[in-house]
């Protein structure tokens, strides 16, 4: 019997080695479109927001250029959760001002100024086993620290990070739709446990990023609050491999 990983090889190789670009399931489904949807629908992956892994015990994700990666989407364990940042720190947007939108990129290792008018900043605590938010004044005076993630509640989390995918894509516009390339891939394996993953988010090699905003005028709902996952993100995809013991690579077609 083959495993999942002999079975996602071939599956990937048959999409890489397609004569075609792959059109995005938007046309299909209410989408937005993004290379992720269309990939695993091609490997035969259901959505879901689960906790496990996307396929058998492999996790799929996608990646264009140098964007960053993100590795897990997970609301706070606090009972202050996203809709308190929101409210407490958010900004009008400036097409809908009677919502609020969020918008950072936030580090253990230093201050981010977020509208100019708060620092914020992440603080891995080992000894009270939590992850916090922290906000504080211009000055640097903490004025917040109610929003936080256990150890515990991460640990369930990124169990799903056990062996990921991560395949790159490039995109094209063929009679005003997208289309995309799975050009090649790496297969990341061993992973080194939550240690790891809360070490290098001390490092500032992995950042955490509220994601809330508005849909503008031209979607599917304009006006409405989109909040798109509170995530931890790498801002370098390279730096994945630090997670991992292994990693094998599928290079391109003509390589």
């Amino acid at each position: 019997m083959k495993t999942d990983l002999e079975i996602l090889k071939e599956k990937f190789i048959k999409i890489r080695d397609a004569d075609k670009p792959h059109p995005s399931v938007q046309e299909k489904k209410k989408h937005t479109g993004n290379a992720g949807n269309t990939l695993e629908e091609l490997l035969g992956i259901k959505e879901n927001n689960k906790k496990e892994a996307d396929f058998g015990d492999w996790e799929v994700k996608s990646s264009k250029g140098k964007f960053a990666l993100t590795l897990l989407t997970r609301k706070p364990s606090s009972d202050y959760d996203d809709s308190y940042m929101l409210e407490q720190w958010g900004e009008p947007d400036d097409i809908y001002p009677d919502k609020k939108k969020l918008s950072t990129s936030l580090y253990h290792h230093r201050w981010s100024t977020v509208y100019k008018k708060h620092k914020m900043k992440i603080e891995v605590n080992y000894i009270e086993e939590k992850v916090y938010v922290i906000r504080a004044d211009l000055n640097e005076k903490i004025t917040d620290k109610n929003v936080y993630w256990t150890f515990e509640d991460i640990e369930k989390y990124i169990n799903k990070l056990n062996n990921i995918l991560l395949v790159n894509v490039t995109e094209e516009e063929i009679k005003g739709k997208k289309h995309f390339h799975f050009t090649d891939a790496i297969f990341y394996s061993g992973f080194k446990g939550s240690k790891a993953f809360l070490d290098l988010l001390k490092e500032g090699k992995i950042r955490y990023e509220n994601r809330m905003d508005v849909d503008g005028p031209d979607s599917k709902h304009p006006g409405q609050s989109h909040n798109h996952g509170g995530a931890f993100r790498f801002s370098r995809k390279k730096d994945l491999e630090k997670l991992y013991n292994v990693k094998e690579i599928i290079p391109k077609k003509d390589d």
